[in-house]
């Protein structure tokens, strides 16, 4: 059988290309040499703009304000005050919709409450509280229907984890629901959405010292369940989950017993897997994603930052980061091109990307007669190959170094079967770049280079 063509407007990129390290760490805030940086959070726009918020305040002052900034293409936007106003305003959280429109939500720690605001094309708008009743410690997460969902706690016995979602209609939040309760003080959950919208939440039981975990399939919350503790006289902190391309929770978090160590879990089935330690040395505060070829990605604080990725059942060696003993407080974020990370070093806020990382399939991690074959020819031209399982709708796109969408087109409908065509993208510059398909809902990806 002959291989289908399909013809389209001219597009590039080529032979694959060794994997990119970390970025040099780029300062994003521009605070005075009096002023000091807190906690974070990073999330990054359909065209591959990675958007950061942030705390600062003046030092020993405590009176912290909310900044929000991002990447313009090769530097960063200077730095807008949010919240509005200063004070006791920390655990800042934001999300991108898919217009590239952020939402950022912040906790009044002492007054326990919660606030947000969202970009509305020039400008932030005025702060509002999400809703009257109290919360601290907001976690969000967006699903592909451009809902945005929060996670949240309050002080004190009993614990709760309560939950609830924006109404872009009425700019307003659901009245929240308890999305886990417990006899002991509940806190430091995490939210995480799969592939079909539904959601996951974890946190830590102070009563049990462990980790909890629910799920939300449209119906409400399930009933909450523990993980394995590794160390059931330690105190398993911090937990951070994320879904995977096939819709699998993946939990990785600090245990504190004989040390700090970063385990990770995942739920196989019914059964969450027995943990395993991320690194032979001790560590901090992990972070984790999943890039869009199901691989899992851990950041974590360990005399610096240090990355390892899982594919299947192996690990990565972990590779350093940062360039600063100090680094600390780190956040993760990924899109097609790689993976996007903000992070504390000493009392500045830093940005780094590996390219090299997030949406780069390895032949394990691409689904049967998905991998993308793309050859490399001279004059801006470039070589596609690949199958297609049924009939659907197909997309090629470039993503350059930093992450950034560089170009896209369609390639129509396809039928089932192998496929194969030139195309070129002579207007871009010579480099590497990542050539991802989209067909039927099903990305593929591979590291190319563009020659003039």
């Amino acid at each position: 059988m002959k291989p289908r063509k399909f013809v389209v407007l001219i597009f590039a990129a080529g032979l694959a290309a060794t994997a990119a390290a970390w970025t040099p760490p780029e300062r994003v805030d521009r605070r005075p040499d009096n002023y000091v940086t807190y906690g974070n959070d990073i999330a990054v726009g359909p065209d591959g703009t990675p958007h950061i918020v942030w705390s600062e305040c003046p030092r020993e002052t405590y009176l912290e304000m909310v900044k929000y900034s991002r990447r313009d293409h090769d530097t960063w936007t200077v730095p807008i005050n949010i919240s509005r106003d200063s004070g006791d305003l920390r655990q800042p959280a934001v999300v991108v919709d898919s217009a590239g429109r952020p939402l950022a939500v912040w906790s009044e720690v002492y007054a326990a409450r919660i606030r947000y605001a969202r970009f509305l094309g020039d400008s932030w708008s005025v702060p509002k509280l999400c809703f009257s009743t109290g919360g601290i410690t907001p976690r969000l997460a967006i699903d592909s229907r451009d809902r945005t969902h929060l996670l949240f706690e309050k002080y004190g016995r009993p614990g709760v984890i309560w939950y609830s979602y924006y109404v872009s209609e009425a700019d307003s939040w659901a009245h929240p629901c308890t999305a886990a309760a417990g006899p002991g003080e509940l806190g430091w959950s995490d939210l995480a959405v799969d592939r079909d919208d539904h959601l996951h939440a974890v946190w830590m039981d102070w009563w049990t010292y462990g980790i909890g975990y629910s799920r939300n399939d449209g119906t409400g919350w399930s009933e909450p369940v523990r993980l394995p503790d590794p160390a059931p006289q330690g105190q398993s902190c911090d937990p951070r989950i994320a879904c995977d391309a096939l819709g699998r929770p993946h939990v990785v978090w600090e245990e504190r017993w004989g040390g700090y160590w970063v385990y990770y879990s995942t739920l196989v089935g019914d059964t969450w897997t027995q943990p395993v330690r991320v690194d032979t040395l001790p560590g901090l505060r992990p972070v984790l994603c999943c890039d869009e070829t199901s691989r899992l990605h851990v950041v974590w604080r360990r005399s610096g930052l240090w990355h390892r990725a899982r594919a299947g059942s192996g690990w990565t060696e972990p590779v350093f980061i940062s360039d600063t003993a100090i680094a600390m407080l780190p956040e993760l974020a990924t899109s097609p091109a790689g993976l996007h990370l903000a992070f504390r070093g000493g009392w500045w806020l830093f940005y780094s990307a590996d390219a090299g990382a997030g949406g780069i399939s390895e032949e394990r991690a691409i689904p049967a007669g998905q991998r993308l074959d793309v050859v490399c020819l001279r004059g801006g031209e470039l070589l596609l190959r690949f199958d297609v399982q049924e009939r659907c709708n197909a997309a090629v796109s470039l993503w350059d170094s930093a992450g950034r969408l560089a170009w896209s087109c369609s390639l129509g409908q396809l039928e089932p079967g192998h496929h194969e065509g030139r195309v070129s993208v002579r207007q871009l510059p010579s480099g590497i770049y990542v050539c991802r398909l989209e067909a039927g809902g099903r990305p593929s990806a591979a590291k190319t280079v563009v020659l003039k």
